[in-house]
């Protein structure tokens, strides 16, 4: 978990100044080498909402290359009311 003042939300054209901004870094696949110790998708939309209940205001970075980006899309899909994005 990282606190950050310079990354902006969705739509913003200006980053949040807000410092007590927080970003999750999740990095829910393994490239397809560790594919059996994943987690299930439903495991990561459950933490999301979890810590999302805990921390009120966290935004989540969904991390992943090429190859997880429709499981990542997916999550994402699964979470459309927290704020958060994949880089992947």
């Amino acid at each position: 978990i990282l606190p950050v003042s310079s990354v902006p939300s969705p739509g913003e054209e200006t980053p949040a100044r807000d410092a007590r901004a927080t970003i999750l870094g999740l990095n829910p696949g393994a490239g397809g080498v560790f594919a059996k110790k994943n987690w299930p998708e439903a495991s990561y939309v459950a933490l999301m909402r979890r810590v999302a209940a805990a921390r009120p205001g966290i935004r989540f970075l969904l991390l992943g290359g090429a190859s997880e980006a429709p499981m990542l899309a997916r999550i994402l899909a699964a979470t459309p009311d927290l704020d958060a994005r994949s880089a992947g």
